[in-house]
């Protein structure tokens, strides 16, 4: 058992999941697992249980599921929350079948609060969209308009259940280490395992997993692979295949960097012209040739800050720490 998680690791993991009342399955705890080294599923299960049965453990055990103490509730919230979330998975796909058109257009997968089934009726969709490099702005126009005329975008205060194209970049920058924040921040740590992969396109999905491969010092054991993720993909049609193709054929070179560089001012009048908000963290908004993000509402240090409260509220008595 030399390998065996510590009791801070398991609780640390359990810990931040519990933020969106998000209990674990074994699978689960070890695949997510906050550790310096590899551990067996095995080991991290007989590890957790060994813990959620000790006295005053700051970690429950019920159903398969195992949660933070005073959280019991999550685990039926959990297995109801699964079955509401289908139509949002299903509106998803349905909107991702749409642009598959557009002309380089690389990956399209659903992230955040969605991804793992835990926002609530109101909330809205968030795509994270990769592009070709030199073609972002194209995209991200194409992908608008398209959305928008099919009444499927988030805008104004039509939030719930509408796609909200928040996250653009290029695949030639799908690291996305550098977007992390400078103080910590656990959230971005866990994002890019939780993505729910629904188009994929030149193996997008394959290169931004080798991309991001930064997650494994903190999270071995995962493969990136979401448990809501295995069977979400869209078959794409021939029609879109031919359009997409004939597309990119057309908007090659010169016509293509002329047509680029239109979306571009278009749309950047259009965000100088646009409202400011407060920026709450660094990277919340990013705007460039090779990443689009806007996160006006980012709440990465409120999760990190309160992700670190739990974790010392469980450790408390100094017996798991």
């Amino acid at each position: 058992m030399d390998n065996a998680p510590h009791g801070c690791a398991i609780i640390e993991t359990i810990s931040f999941f519990s933020l969106f009342e998000y209990p674990l399955t074994a699978s689960e705890l070890a695949l997510w697992l906050r550790s310096n080294h590899p551990v067996s599923a095995g080991d991290v299960y007989r590890a957790a249980l060994q813990l959620a049965q000790a006295k005053g453990s700051p970690i429950g055990f019920i159903n398969g599921f195992f949660f933070l103490s005073g959280h019991e509730a999550s685990v039926a919230h959990r297995m109801q929350n699964f079955l509401t979330h289908l139509p949002k998975f299903s509106r998803a796909r349905h909107a991702v079948r749409l642009i598959s058109w557009v002309p380089f257009l690389r990956m399209v997968a659903i992230c955040n609060t969605v991804a793992m089934a835990t926002s609530n009726q109101e909330s809205d969709i968030d795509f994270f969209i990769v592009a070709r490099v030199g073609r972002l702005w194209l995209v991200r126009l194409l992908t608008t308009l398209v959305l928008q005329i099919a009444g499927l975008r988030r805008h104004g205060r039509r939030i719930a259940d509408r796609i909200c194209l928040s996250f653009y970049v290029v695949d030639s920058a799908l690291d996305l280490s550098d977007m992390r924040l400078l103080h910590g921040d656990i959230y971005m740590t866990y994002w890019p395992t939780q993505l729910v992969l629904l188009f994929d396109e030149d193996n997008a999905y394959g290169k931004f997993v080798e991309a991001n491969q930064w997650v494994r010092a903190a999270l071995p054991n995962t493969n990136f692979e979401n448990v809501l993720g295995d069977t979400r993909m869209i078959q794409q049609g021939r029609v879109s295949c031919f359009l997409r193709r004939m597309g990119e054929h057309v908007l090659q070179g010169i016509i293509g960097d002329m047509v680029e560089r239109g979306c571009c001012f278009i749309q950047r009048v259009k965000m100088i012209c646009a409202p400011r908000h407060a920026r709450p963290v660094e990277n919340a908004v990013v705007i460039s040739d090779t990443m689009l993000k806007f996160h006006e509402r980012d709440r990465r240090q409120e999760f990190h800050e309160a992700w670190q409260r739990r974790v010392k509220s469980a450790f408390g008595d100094g017996h798991y720490g």
